[in-house]
């Protein structure tokens, strides 16, 4: 019965993470490098709880995704960086797997949040604006390092394919012999 009403409790308290992550993700681009972790203290809060909360709102979309989940549910979906040498080959892969599933939530998840505050700055007084604008720019710079990082691997992709075909090509004429 205690056990049930402590995880009942703790489903409850992972809406308030995300919630609460919510709220940081949006203060913390206002903050320079080193003024992060005095400003938690200031509001007192634990920098690894704020940390834990920042990624359970990076992992769902809505507060209403992560409910009937204990935190640690929850937290356990983040998107964490995996120890890929540690891993044997079918380990490896499956990794890799997740790792590729969850990019594409994080890109989709980036123009579901990118559309809605789009929509937000319609509303947004001119104050608010100079604000928001120097965290926008750094965004879209981040953004841009991303895009060019992954063009690069594309070209890297189609210059490997290129490369198997002539190879291709190149043994299969071979075998062939001489002509006749």
């Amino acid at each position: 019965l205690q056990y049930g009403q402590i995880i009942a409790g703790e489903k409850v308290l992972t809406q308030g993470y995300w919630r609460l992550g919510h709220a940081l993700a949006l203060a913390k681009e206002a903050f320079k490098h080193g003024k992060w972790v005095q400003y938690l203290k200031d509001l007192g809060i634990d920098k690894t709880r704020a940390s834990k909360a920042r990624a359970i709102y990076r992992a769902f979309d809505k507060e209403e995704d992560v409910s009937g989940l204990t935190v640690a549910e929850a937290y356990a979906q983040r998107l964490r960086k995996q120890a890929a040498k540690s891993e044997t080959g079918a380990e490896n892969a499956a990794v890799r797997k997740q790792d590729v599933q969850r990019l594409r939530k994080s890109v989709s998840t980036i123009a579901k949040r990118t559309a809605d505050a789009i929509h937000d700055a319609a509303f947004a007084e001119p104050k608010e604006a100079v604000i928001l604008i120097p965290s926008i720019r750094k965004a879209i710079c981040q953004l841009q390092e991303f895009l060019d990082f992954l063009e690069q691997q594309a070209a890297t992709e189609s210059e490997g394919n290129a490369t198997e075909v002539a190879e291709s090509e190149t043994t299969a004429s071979s075998s062939k012999g001489p002509p006749k």
